[in-house]
């Protein structure tokens, strides 16, 4: 007979398995608003938004897929910028 013993691990927010919340989305949204556009392959500029919202930059990349499927923003090839006229939807 063998011993089996079970690991239990807490995952917090820095784990990734999180979801965000509303606002961190209004919160992400207004930043990019105020930066007009962010390059996704710039590994300092990504570091210095992360820093600066607050969120791990896995979290900043979901909330920005979830953007362009709302069509909030438009990625072209690893720039992000806001969608002229987003059309109003919920999140």
């Amino acid at each position: 007979m063998k011993r089996c013993y079970p690991v239990f691990a807490e995952l917090g927010q820095d784990s990734g398995n999180t979801l965000p919340s509303r606002d961190m989305f209004k919160m992400l949204y207004a930043i990019l608003q105020k930066e007009k556009s962010l390059q996704l392959q710039d590994t300092r500029m990504m570091t210095a938004f992360s820093k600066r919202s607050g969120l791990s930059i896995g979290m900043i990349h979901f909330i920005l897929s979830v953007f362009e499927e709302l069509e909030f923003v438009v990625k072209h090839d690893n720039m992000v910028t806001l969608s002229a006229t987003p059309a109003k939807r919920d999140l």
